[in-house]
């Protein structure tokens, strides 16, 4: 619902006020709200004319969503295919990326499904060390600047998986590679990425200042271990035997056990760089618990803001993927074409088999209050009760009116507005929330954990004189109602 709510505030944006395009309607009267979270923004751009010719944002998302396995696939398979030069190799490639199991824990982070883009880069980078010149830079640089549009996590942490990739290819080359070659790639890499860069810090650099600096416990908490990398998502059909106690979210890396078997099979010296990049991104994926993150977070200002550490591992499975590329050509080269289709086949089943996920599919509201499309941008709402801030944020696309709360990547805490949302129906909360901005309270009784709770409260509610009902419906068999501040 999250991702649905951006890629609709990203439509909403571009049509209306594209000037202001990172301003979210949640945390009243905060700005730069859509860059509390990596902004989706390549997948807003794309859903944009869905939404815009009124389909419904939850089926936009969806579609987002589906749409990143065979872009994937298709991505893994050319950069395979350009690494081993091996259409079967390639195809195996595709296969994996398409269904990587790091996805199996993510299916609500939409931006943690779009890494397409990063085997691309990976294999163009190696490329453009062979014959260094300006055009294939450029190359290299577009492709990181789709993948921060597309992730601002996998942006940031492709450009940083690229420095030691790149610096070992060129060590192996050092007698062959053309200084000045290289220096026109480089220019023409920062030529693409570097105003990409600029002008995506410039909503992140306000936001920051807003919200602050991860804490420590949290990077800690999102902060993988080694053991980690053992550990199945619950998603993974072919574990569903495999014990999760003691799992904790994000931290479930197994990147699978016929990637692995190829990896393995595929390292040697022709791919080092791969390899260097695939030691490099799991030490960064154990974040706190690593020996250079600490270094790398201080050098790097982003990175203060990074809570999941453990997310390297989408970059970790990237360079796998590949090295299972090289892997199955070693297995298939060299024998005769029945064989290879016959080994491809064997191992494509393997992989089918490993990589199976199970989707838990769920039916949402198939209405919202319908009070909700009468309050407009000059409306700032009190949503009640709280702990369902996400369905108000998608309620709220009906007519984007502000709100006081939300949720985000980061969530900014303040005690006094905690306990008023707690006893919103006593006199002093009311009072707290309006000298807050607020100008409407909306009680949704279907959201409240009790019936008897939802008469209290709406009979409260009722004997505030500062409280004018405007609207109220039942909505999924339970009160809801629309009041005005006085």
């Amino acid at each position: 619902m999250f991702s649905a709510w951006r890629l609709a505030r990203i439509a909403h944006q571009l049509l209306n006020d594209p000037v202001h395009l990172f301003d979210g309607n949640v945390f009243y009267p905060l700005q730069w709200t859509l860059a509390y979270s990596d902004a989706t923004l390549l997948q807003g751009l794309l859903a944009a004319p869905l939404i815009r010719a009124g389909v419904e944002p939850l089926v936009a998302a969806n579609v987002m969503l589906v749409l990143a396995f065979p872009l994937s696939g298709l991505a893994f398979f050319y950069a395979a295919w350009r690494l081993t030069r091996s259409p079967l190799a390639a195809l195996v490639a595709g296969a994996l990326g398409a269904w990587c199991p790091f996805r199996a824990q993510h299916l609500s982070h939409l931006e943690l499904q779009w890494f397409m883009f990063t085997p691309l880069a990976i294999v163009a980078a190696l490329e453009t060390v062979d014959a260094p010149n300006w055009r294939r830079g450029c190359g290299v640089g577009a492709l990181v600047a789709l993948q921060c549009l597309a992730s601002m996590y996998y942006g940031l942490m492709l450009a940083t998986t690229l420095v030691p990739l790149v610096a070992v290819a060129i060590w192996r080359r050092r007698r062959a590679i053309s200084p000045r070659g290289l220096a026109a790639a480089g220019a023409g890499m920062l030529s693409i990425v570097a105003p990409c860069a600029i002008l995506l810090s410039i909503p992140y650099a306000h936001a920051r200042a807003d919200h602050g600096e991860r804490p420590q416990g949290e990077v800690d908490l999102g902060s993988a271990r080694a053991g980690d990398y053992l550990k199945t998502s619950r998603r993974l059909a072919a574990y569903s035997w495999h014990s999760r106690a003691g799992n904790l979210p994000e931290r479930e890396l197994f990147p699978g056990a016929a990637t692995l078997a190829l990896a393995a099979a595929g390292v040697g010296p022709a791919v080092a760089p791969l390899a260097a990049a695939g030691v490099a991104t799991f030490d960064w994926s154990l974040g706190q618990h690593g020996l250079t993150y600490p270094w790398l977070a201080a050098a790097i200002g982003p990175y203060r803001s990074i809570r999941v550490p453990a997310r390297f591992a989408a970059l970790l499975a990237s360079i796998l993927i590949l090295l299972a590329s090289s892997g199955v050509k070693r297995l298939v080269d060299g024998r005769s074409r029945r064989v290879q289709l016959m080994l491809t086949g064997v191992v494509l089943a393997l992989a089918a088999w490993d990589s199976r996920l199970t989707l838990e599919l769920a039916d949402y509201y198939p209405s919202s209050p319908g009070f909700f499309a009468r309050l407009g941008p000059d409306s700032v709402v009190a949503a009640l009760p709280g702990g369902r801030e996400i369905d108000y944020m998608y309620f709220s696309t009906r007519g984007w009116n502000r709100m006081l709360r939300g949720y985000s990547g980061f969530i900014p805490v303040e005690g006094a507005m905690e306990e008023a949302v707690t006893t919103f129906s006593e006199p002093a909360s009311l009072d707290l929330l309006r000298s807050r901005g607020a100008t409407h309270l909306t009680y949704v009784c279907a959201f409240e954990r009790s019936e008897p709770r939802c008469r209290h409260n709406l009979a409260a509610l009722a004997e505030r004189p500062g409280l004018e009902l405007v609207a109220e419906e039942t909505w999924q068999g339970a009160p809801a109602r629309l009041y005005r501040f006085r």
